[in-house]
């Protein structure tokens, strides 16, 4: 159960920068005041870069094994 539960969290990794940029972007929008260009560059690098980063850092650290696995890597 756990083991499936890691695999689909993995799987969706790639769109957490995607989404969170997205959903932050349509909130900034709403702000009066605000330029679209630099929320737009402001959330894709704090998704993107950082938060997916940490992430995907963290997924390598703790859960190794599945993730080697998942890219084609002989596990140990």
């Amino acid at each position: 159960m756990l083991d499936a539960a890691v695999r689909t969290a993995i799987r969706l990794v790639p769109f957490v920068g995607i989404v969170g940029t997205i959903i932050a972007t349509v909130v900034d929008s709403f702000t009066p005041g605000g330029d679209l260009g630099r929320d737009l560059l402001e959330n894709s690098v704090l998704w993107m870069i950082g938060v997916q980063g940490w992430m995907t850092g963290c997924g390598h650290m703790f859960v190794g094994e599945p993730i080697a696995e998942s890219i084609g890597w002989p596990p140990k």
